[in-house]
């Protein structure tokens, strides 16, 4: 299941980083705060089945950050 999500926010980013002219950074970061505010409206709606399931995307996102901050270091 977790590969799945990853495929899933990978996509997400690479959509992103064309629409950020190849600034994949801030494509991390605006997949990241799009997830955030996601969250956030869930939790707010008391849908909380979803805001945990969009909080296992944001955990999955940061490792993904952390992977590839590793390696471009």
């Amino acid at each position: 299941m977790k590969e799945l999500r990853m495929k899933r926010l990978q996509r997400e980013v690479q959509e992103r980083v064309v629409m950020n002219d190849g600034n994949l950074k801030q494509s991390f970061q605006d997949v990241l705060d799009h997830l955030y505010k996601e969250h956030e409206l869930y939790y707010d709606n008391d849908r909380h089945v979803q805001a945990i399931d969009t909080m296992r995307d944001i955990t999955t996102l940061k490792e993904m950050i952390v992977k590839y901050n590793e390696t471009t270091n």
